[in-house]
């Protein structure tokens, strides 16, 4: 039986894709083995589903400093002495901490594919450490095969890399498998004396949920509930405590729910119970951090599969993409005052919002699914380019 090791320098539970492609290498016969590494705080909450097949490695997290430089080496050696030990047919490198094991490893015959979910922001690739965007750069253009989630991070990549080997683009969509059940049990669909649901899943920062999103629901005349579910980064490692106590400062912390991280399966049960999803961007330069994340954020995917209309940036390529067809309606987190008349229109608008989501789920349905986005990896994965002398 076919073997492929993922590896990556972090909690592969915590990544959707990792999930939904070793979920369709399990059905096509392969066996799958991560090794992955402990992060520290509520992301570690978030493991890999068990599933026969499928095995889960993981060292722990060790704080930054001489240990974590040692740590590190030691994760290469053991990544690339398990990929041998294990007779990987096919190495699957999806960070950039990982590629120092995906360059040694390709040089040693294996097949390699580099995945990139996480990309530095535009002009600050050579800000990570010296090894790592040498080993990046090396990579980008020795891998068998490189994937990534965005158009424009690929030629971004493969620009500043001088890249040309195989490359696609795939989509962070969900599973098919994922999909609702459309049940009509929204109770807020007509009656909108019942409180209209926001939702969110995903790191708490604020450059996603800015405070000015409590400040709009305070201000519009319609009751606004707030459900998040994530958890902080090692840099905005206080921002859940700021947003409770800027929604007491408001008076509506009755309104706002949080949520510490979760595994999938249950943030899926948790994003079907509400009306509209958040995938908003503020900050410096937000404008070309956002473009680049059309297709590569999975949360209008998600939110979109269980039936929840979505708010995205007001931008040409989020609103050619979901607002044009009518799945999502576009938003401006930096206008207080505009982003709260919108939401009391959706609050007034319940029907319309629930026929988003409706639409969402048949997109999803035909073609915004994992398996249809991977299908083309697939299919060169198990072509005869695999065959020893092909590749």
């Amino acid at each position: 039986m076919k073997k492929v090791v993922y590896l990556q320098f972090t909690n592969p539970g915590a990544y959707p894709p990792l999930i939904h492609s070793s979920n369709i290498l399990l059905e096509a016969g392969w066996q799958v083995v991560f090794l992955g590494v402990y992060p520290q705080g509520e992301s570690r909450n978030i493991i890999m589903p068990e599933k026969q097949g499928r095995e889960t490695r993981m060292l722990k997290w060790v704080a930054p400093g001489i240990r974590q430089k040692l740590h590190f080496l030691r994760f290469i050696l053991w990544t690339i002495f398990v990929s041998i030990r294990e007779r990987a047919d096919l190495i699957y490198c999806s960070d950039p901490f990982s590629t120092p094991s995906g360059v040694l490893l390709r040089k040693m015959g294996f097949r390699v594919i580099y995945h990139e979910h996480d990309s530095p922001n535009p002009g600050e690739e050579d800000k990570l450490p010296t090894l790592i965007a040498w080993t990046r750069r090396k990579l980008l253009r020795d891998a068998s095969l490189v994937i990534f989630p965005n158009e424009l991070r690929l030629k971004r990549a493969q620009k500043w890399s001088a890249s040309d080997a195989p490359a696609r683009v795939v989509w962070n969509c969900p599973s098919v498998n994922e999909l609702t059940v459309e049940n009509n049990a929204h109770s807020s669909d007509t009656d909108k004396n019942q409180p209209f649901r926001l939702y969110y899943h995903g790191t708490l920062v604020p450059d996603r949920l800015p405070l000015s999103i409590l400040d709009s629901m305070h201000a519009c005349e319609s009751e606004i509930m707030l459900t998040l579910i994530g958890y902080t980064t090692v840099g905005n490692v206080s921002y859940s405590k700021s947003l409770i106590e800027h929604a007491k400062k408001l008076g509506i912390n009755k309104q706002l729910s949080i949520l510490s991280a979760l595994p999938r399966e249950e943030v899926m049960r948790q994003c079907k119970k509400h009306d509209a999803g958040l995938v908003l961007f503020t900050g410096k330069e937000w404008e070309i951090y956002a473009t680049e994340m059309v297709g590569a954020s999975n949360k209008p995917f998600d939110y979109l599969s269980q039936g929840v209309a979505v708010l995205v940036p007001d931008l040409p390529a989020w609103k050619n993409l979901y607002a044009k067809n009518y799945y999502a309606i576009e938003a401006n987190p930096d206008d207080a005052a505009s982003l709260a008349e919108l939401f009391d229109w959706l609050a007034q608008h319940r029907k319309e919002v629930r026929q988003m989501g409706r639409k969402g789920i048949e997109m999803i349905e035909i073609e915004w699914n994992y398996e249809k986005q991977f299908q083309p990896v697939l299919a060169w994965i198990e072509s005869d380019k695999w065959v020893v002398g092909k590749d």
